[in-house]
């Protein structure tokens, strides 16, 4: 999740649905980032520009892509990439508590927007829905090796969903360490149930 707390602070807050992450940035370090990256923009444009790249209207010439990288066991980075060359980056260490932090800041909320639209279907229509089945792929997904992450404006504090570009190639490489690291377990496990 991302939001933006002062006009010159950032708080970004990313979850897999397993840990949760946060880090706050403030002027200083956005401002000297945007210098190595070599743009000449204010911190509140930057900004003003980060939270369109969560809107579906966006004009098509400015192109955002968000990315969630691993950094090591206890932080992931949240990179901002603008038309693929410029880059900022966040590193956002692990939550002492994930649970209820996603409970209550994401789960939570979810569920009471899925409750309100509930009630705004009409009874007969919501008679139909109710023989609907949704999909069938062929597409194995895991909530671990998906990170997600929400835009939070802050004059309206609506939540945005963050399309998760960028993220498969970083998704292929998560489930194949966790493929490797569940292998390692079982082949533990096979030694000591031998002893």
């Amino acid at each position: 999740m991302l939001r933006s707390v002062a006009s010159t602070t950032l708080n970004i807050r990313v979850t897999d649905l397993i840990g949760f992450y946060e880090c706050t940035s403030n002027e200083v370090d956005i401002q000297q980032q945007l210098q190595v990256a070599g743009i000449s923009t204010t911190v509140e444009q930057a900004f003003d520009r980060l939270l369109s790249g969560f809107d579906d209207g966006l004009n098509k010439d400015t192109f955002h892509t968000f990315q969630v990288r691993p950094c090591d066991h206890i932080s992931v980075t949240f990179e901002w990439l603008v038309r693929g060359s410029v880059k900022l980056a966040f590193r956002c260490a692990a939550s002492v508590e994930p649970a209820p932090r996603i409970r209550d800041e994401l789960v939570l909320p979810l569920m009471r927007a899925t409750e309100q639209l509930r009630l705004l279907v009409p009874p007969a229509a919501s008679e139909t829905q109710a023989q609907w089945e949704p999909p069938h792929t062929q597409c194995e997904v895991g909530a671990a090796d998906n990170l997600a992450a929400v835009a939070f404006e802050p004059a309206s504090a609506s939540m945005l969903p963050l399309a998760p570009s960028g993220l498969s190639e970083e998704s292929d490489d998560m489930a194949r360490k966790r493929r490797a690291r569940e292998e390692r377990e079982r082949k533990a496990n096979k030694k000591i149930q031998k002893k």
